[in-house]
């Protein structure tokens, strides 16, 4: 199960990572309706592989979409809908300040670096302060050290996702601190957060916090 969610979360990030985001058309209002993000993994993994059509579920419906056709067909009532394809690509650089990522002895760029910041370096200090105000404003543990996760998939994802929240809704971005078991802090840095594994029967393996 870990693995296979490991897999599908890394899917989900390259596609993130890439800005696309499928659609369906409200005939009615002619509002974009997205698609939930496993949903739209799997549509775009086969419009990537050139396949003609895919089947999946949605609300325990089985439906097809056509790509020649951009429709998505309920295969039980055969209702029609329109759908669409958006490329929501931005500026994904990673920032300026960020170390160098580490490449390995093939020459490929690491897909984590993590770089334990020092308060006394003026590269990290206003970084470092940052964190860590936010960190006392609601938690009384010592800090220890505080690390950047340099992994530029990830970020890349992030910056996409955010763009397109932001976009919705306005930005409210906010610091959340998170409690993890050790054993999964790499799972964690190399593939990101997986809100499918909250609750009672995964939540107390994967992190102390159950989404609500």
């Amino acid at each position: 199960m870990e693995k296979k969610m490991a897999a599908f979360h890394a899917d989900l990030a390259e596609i993130v990572f890439q800005g696309i985001q499928w659609f369906c058309i409200d005939p009615t209002s002619g509002d974009h309706e997205e698609y939930d993000k496993e949903t739209n993994v799997i549509i775009e993994k086969a419009y990537s592989k050139k396949e003609k059509s895919v089947i999946f579920l949605l609300d325990d419906e089985k439906c097809e979409i056509v790509f020649g056709k951009m429709q998505e067909t309920n295969l039980n009532t055969k209702e029609t809908i329109k759908v669409i394809r958006k490329d929501l690509k931005v500026d994904v650089s990673v920032p300026e300040y960020w170390e160098p990522q580490p490449r390995d002895v093939n020459g490929k760029e690491l897909t984590v670096h993590l770089v334990t910041l020092n308060p006394n370096n003026p590269n990290h200090k206003n970084e470092y302060k940052n964190i860590s105000d936010h960190f006392c404003q609601t938690a009384t543990q010592q800090i220890l050290h505080i690390q950047r996760i340099q992994n530029p998939s990830l970020f890349r994802a992030y910056l996409v996702k955010k763009q397109s929240l932001d976009e919705k809704h306005g930005s409210n971005e906010k610091f959340l601190f998170h409690g993890i078991r050790a054993n999964k802090i790499n799972d964690i840095n190399e593939h990101g957060l997986n809100r499918s594994y909250a609750g009672n029967t995964h939540g107390n393996d994967f992190h102390f916090l159950c989404y609500k």
